[in-house]
């Protein structure tokens, strides 16, 4: 019974551990205290693309819907890329588990595209991967983001 009681005890803990709210952003280096880089702009894999993000509402909400404004650009002309079909897979890495939601993402117009629908159920790092496919040319674009501050 009382190795019972300690695992609930334990169990309990790293629930609250979980649900905690982060802010260990280092808003000078873009990276948090784990060493995160926060960057809202990267380079896909293969360097063909660069792709960007804005969160609607900013900052992310804890345990709410948002959407993500996408801008997807050709990383040597910066030309808008227009046709890209993209994919979202977020995940808790540390956590092992995605998001309880599976958003789509559609194209906009001039290189924009839109995913709604999005909700980071628990505080911590979360990991954001885009696969972008364009013709015969398919890439992949991470972000990191520490939820919610």
């Amino acid at each position: 019974m009382r190795v019972r009681g300690m695992a609930a005890v334990l169990m309990g803990a790293g629930l609250l551990a979980c649900s905690a709210e982060s802010d260990g952003t280092d808003t000078e280096t873009g990276t948090d205290t784990e060493g995160y880089d926060l960057s809202r702009v990267v380079n896909s894999d293969g360097g063909s693309y660069t792709l960007s993000y804005v969160p609607e509402p900013d900052p992310i909400p804890p345990v709410s819907n948002f959407a993500l404004l996408l801008t997807l650009t050709d990383s040597a002309s910066g030309d808008p890329v227009l046709g890209a079909d993209l994919e979202l897979d977020a995940t808790m890495p540390e956590h092992n588990h995605g998001m309880n939601t599976q958003p789509p993402v559609t194209e906009e117009s001039g290189g924009e595209y839109r995913v709604d629908g999005m909700q980071f159920h628990m505080s911590g790092h979360w990991q954001m991967e885009f696969q972008i496919r364009k013709d015969d040319v398919v890439e992949t674009a991470v972000f990191h983001a520490v939820c919610c501050e």
